[in-house]
Order: structure tokens, then C-alpha cells, then sequence
């Protein structure tokens, strides 16, 4: 094997590292990573989470390991990208990386985790030849129908002897249903979250359908949401047990399980506050065996609170940093933004929906492509069209865009209903499909940055997350919106983007749990952490509760 120094990351080597990431498939081909822009982020460093290492031969470079070891998990290490150099490939340059990494971790008492292409099996033996094992799959993660798996490796010290909590979610977007199972230990500040495995569970098709007729007030009739409500229970029970098995446990070895719902109708500003979830609770602790954790939104609102956003929370424990100014930009169907001041307090904080994140971009590329797509994936009908700055123009005078916080809203506001406008609309000014799509990203795009600019600080950091993170087109447009502020990913910190929802409704089931809310009445912001939520516990053989 040939001998090979691993030393930090110098200003000598960030042409040849930049120059090698791009010639990576992963990063060159499918997210379409330029050579400027990995020089950026070798330049500035990947994160304060993160290191780069190099492999040297004689002072040439052959080869990098970037890897989380100060990620959000106090157990959990992440190898974020491994490249070799194509000459050097077969030649052992990547086992030492991978010896060298795995050491480090192993030695801070850390698991492993990293993703690799689906299809790429070569990759997978190797992994699995080092003791790695599968947890999840993320579906359509680089593209339409490529697919990332997870991999973990346990490191060799005995776990220790948290509480197992699964969390389920399912977002505006009806993609699937988000499984994480984590272990929690301690309290907050000092909560411990281990991500044990995560899966996404797609709808049944015609499930989904029936879905979305609940949300239109002319067909989301009475007995149709009476009877969806079971059957999404039934749905989320199933996709617990299938995340409870990939993680190599029983269901006997869970302790709670906190279900965010399917939400329905979402009025925190109506002349009786209100919102809906559906998917029974009692369902899924009947059929998981499981004391189930439910309704935060409700709870939220029922407090004075706008039901979201919640996972602000999650992000105070994660994210906040003692020296920098952040935010956590979530772009799911709708986009909402964490601001985390320096060494704030939970008071601090303040978090609200700033506009429409994928549903619009969604609506469109379904119509693109006659229902073939249900999302543009990775940006690629917006990076054939072209952006009109007139139709942009009239969608940012929108009258949510320009109202303060606390503020919140849905698909009642940037649903198919407002999608069929714009595209209508467009149509008659001669847009070309395409054209539609490019309009409709730089609309998320600019409408996160004029909450940004309306209503927020300067920022020093913006991390992105949710399913709009993976479409390269709409994080170029944030990043050149938001400049000079330095745009990161949540995988950048060892977390991925697609199971934090899913793990912040475990936090909070286990928050809930043990009591833990907001210490005082809703403040005139999001409060994070009031919500409690509903309790339905699991059953003995006899028929109590216990």
C-alpha cells in the first residue's frame, strides 16, 4: 500500500482539492458544482463543524477526506466527501482516508454515517466490507431517480442508555412520510440526539390523491377527512415500524413516538384560530405498540401561537452559535426562517413562514411535464428558462411578503389555486414553460431575502434545509440574493436536510414528555419550544393503560 501523509488542509492545496471536487460525479455532474465555487468553500472551510484533511505523496496531493467531527449530534460523526484522484484510485489512498477518519471519530466515541449513490454497488461493498451498515435511502436525493443510501457505522464503545424516540412527519408537499428513530439523552441546553436510522416512505398513489382533495374546501368533504384521518394514522404507523426495523431495533424498544400529522387546513389568523392535522394518534399507538406524542400545532395555537414555525427549537439546540449571527432557512412546501442571534437566550429567537418555498415551484413543474414530475428536480426546467423580472415584480407585491411577524401561513395562500393563476397568466404573455418555472424559483428565492431584508439583522451564516436545499438553481439565486452572507448546508454540519423535521418531532416528543415547554406566556414572536402536544398511550394485552 502506498505511503501517504494526511495532513490538515493548507492554501497550497486548494486549487488541487477545488479542481478535484468538480471531477467528482456527485458534485460536478449532479450538482452541477463549478470550479469558483468549490474554491469558495475550500477557501472559507466547509463549516466551523468540519475539517478537511489531505492526502499527500511526496507533496502532491491525491486525495481529501472533508468530515464532520463537531456536528449537531453529540455521538454521531459525518463523512461529508472522500475523492481520489482517478490516477490514484485502486492505489490505497482511500482506505487510509477512510482508516484515518474512522480513527478520529472512533476515538471522540462517535458513530459514522455518510451517503453514497444508489446505484454506485462498488461503493456500497466497500463500505459494507468495513463494517458499515444501510439505514436509509433518500429518494430522488440528486436527481429524478437517483437515490443516496445512508450508511452507518457503530463506533465500538457500548451506546449509552437514552430514550428512543421515532419521529414522523409529512410536509405540505405530500412527498412521503419522514421517519426518524433517534436516542435522546439529558436536557437543554446539554440534550444529546443520536440519529439511529431515517427512512421516507412514499404515499400510495391514490392515498395521495385523496389527500389533496381534503384540502380544497369544495371537495374535502366531511366524511372523506373522518375516514383519511385513520387511514394516514395506518400510513404513519407503518412507516414507524419499517424506520424502527431499519435501525436494528424492536418495537419493544422504543419509548415514544412524536407524530406531526398530515396537516389539512392551517387558520391562525381567522376569526376562530384554528388548524388541523390528521393521522390518528390512537391508530399509531395501537398498531406500534408505542405511546404516541401528537397535535403540537394545535397545541402551539391553542397557547396564542401561529402553529409554526416549530421546528425553531430544534435549531435553537443545533445551530446557535457564541459568536455568529445565524439563520435556518427551511424550504419545504412553504419556507420559514430561524434567526439566531449570538449567544442568544431561547427568547431571542424568532421564527416565521417567510412566503412560498417549493408548492409554486411544484404546481409548475407538474404542469411542465403533464404530471410526470411532481418537483423540479435539482432545477433543471429552471435552468433551461429564463427569468421574467416583470411577472417576478408583480408576484413580490404580495401583501403576506410585506406583513411583520409573527406570521405564518399555507396552501390556502400559495397553493395550486394561486398556482393556476400565475401559470394561466404567464401563458397569455407568451411564457415558455420553462420560462414559468425559472420565475417561480427566483420568486422563493427573493421573497426569503426580502424577509431577510424587511425584517432581520445583517447575517453572518444562512444553513439550508428541507427538500428546496436539493435543487441547485434555487440555492445559486439564495446565495447571490443573500450575499455576502455565507450560505451552508445542513449536511455541511453532519445532519441531513431530509431527517431534520422528522428528528425535531422526536426532540419534541421528548421535550413533551418530560414536561418541558416555554417558561412564559407567547411573546409577540414564535415561542420556541411552548408546544406540548397530546399524549395517547399504548396499551397492555387487558385493555389499560399504562
Amino acid at each position: 500500500m502506498t505511503q501517504i501523509s494526511i495532513v490538515p488542509l493548507q492554501a497550497q492545496h486548494v486549487d488541487a482539492c477545488a479542481r478535484l471536487m468538480v471531477a467528482l460525479p456527485l458534485w460536478g455532474e449532479s450538482y452541477g458544482v463549478t470550479y469558483d465555487a468549490a474554491r469558495m468553500r475550500f477557501e472559507s472551510g466547509p463549516a466551523d463543524s468540519a475539517d478537511v484533511y489531505v492526502a499527500l505523496v511526496e507533496d502532491e496531493m491525491v486525495g481529501f477526506g472533508w468530515f464532520v467531527r463537531r456536528g449537531a449530534f453529540a455521538r454521531s460523526g459525518y463523512i461529508r466527501l472522500l475523492g481520489v484522484r482517478a490516477d490514484w484510485q485502486g492505489r490505497g489512498v482511500g482506505t487510509q482516508l477512510m482508516d484515518f477518519t474512522e480513527e478520529t471519530l472512533f476515538a471522540e466515541d462517535k458513530d459514522i454515517f455518510l451517503l453514497t449513490f444508489a446505484p454506485n454497488e462498488g461503493a456500497q461493498r466497500f463500505y459494507r466490507q468495513r463494517g458499515y451498515e444501510q439505514v436509509g435511502v433518500l429518494t430522488d436525493y440528486s436527481g429524478p431517480g437517483i437515490d443516496e443510501c445512508i450508511f452507518r457505522k457503530r463506533r465500538p464503545a457500548s451506546p449509552g442508555q437514552g430514550v428512543i424516540v421515532v419521529g414522523l412527519m409529512s410536509g405540505t408537499s405530500v412527498d412521503g412520510i419522514d421517519a426518524a428513530v433517534c436516542q435522546i439523552e439529558g436536557a437543554p441546553p446539554h440534550l444529546q440526539v443520536e440519529l439511529l436510522s431515517f427512512t421516507r416512505t412514499d404515499f400510495d398513489p391514490t392515498l395521495r390523491s385523496r389527500i389533496f382533495r381534503a384540502f380544497s374546501p369544495q371537495t374535502g368533504t366531511v366524511d372523506l377527512i373522518c375516514a383519511l384521518n385513520f387511514e394516514i394514522g395506518e400510513a404513519f404507523a407503518r412507516a414507524a415500524l419499517r424506520a424502527v426495523e431499519r435501525a436494528g431495533l424492536a418495537p419493544e424498544e422504543v419509548h415514544l413516538i412524536g407524530s406531526h400529522g398530515q396537516t389539512i387546513y392551517h387558520l391562525p389568523g381567522g376569526p376562530v384560530p384554528s388548524t388541523l392535522q390528521i393521522g390518528e394518534a390512537a391508530v399509531i399507538a395501537e398498531r406500534t405498540g408505542v405511546t404516541t406524542v401528537a397535535d403540537f400545532r394545535v397545541a402551539d395555537v391553542a397557547a396564542g401561537g401561529q402553529g409554526a414555525p416549530l421546528v425553531s427549537y430544534v435549531d435553537y439546540l443545533l445551530f446557535r452559535h457564541e459568536g455568529k449571527t445565524r439563520a435556518v432557512q427551511n424550504i419545504g412546501g412553504i419556507a420559514n426562517v430561524t434567526l439566531l442571534p449570538a449567544r442568544c437566550s431561547p427568547e431571542e429567537v424568532l421564527a416565521f413562514d417567510t412566503g412560498p418555498g417549493n408548492m409554486l415551484i411544484d404546481h409548475a413543474a407538474q404542469r411542465a411535464t403533464d404530471g410526470e414530475w411532481n418537483c423540479d428536480h435539482n432545477g433543471q426546467l429552471a435552468a433551461r428558462g429564463k427569468v421574467d423580472e416583470k411577472l417576478l415584480a408583480e408576484l413580490m407585491s404580495h401583501p403576506y411578503l410585506k406583513r411583520p411577524p409573527p406570521k405564518t401561513t399555507g396552501r390556502e395562500v400559495f397553493g395550486a389555486q394561486l398556482g393556476d393563476q400565475i401559470w394561466q397568466q404567464a401563458k397569455a404573455q407568451g411564457l415558455a414553460d420553462e420560462d414559468i418555472v425559472a420565475t417561480l424559483t427566483a420568486f422563493t428565492a427573493r421573497s426569503i431575502a426580502d424577509a431577510y431584508h424587511r425584517f432581520l439583522p445583517p447575517m453572518e451564516e444562512v444553513i439550508l434545509g428541507g427538500g428546496g436545499s436539493h435543487n441547485s438553481i434555487l440555492r445559486g439565486m439564495i446565495e447571490g440574493e443573500l450575499a455576502p452572507a455565507r450560505v451552508l448546508l445542513h449536511e455541511d454540519f453532519g445532519l441531513s436536510a431530509d431527517a431534520k423535521e422528522a428528528l425535531a418531532f422526536a426532540v419534541l416528543a421528548y421535550e413533551a414528555w418530560h414536561g418541558r415547554r416555554g417558561t412564559s406566556p407567547p411573546p409577540p414572536v414564535h415561542p420556541i419550544g411552548w408546544c406540548w402536544g397530546r399524549s395517547v398511550r399504548d396499551r397492555d394485552d387487558t385493555g389499560h393503560e399504562h
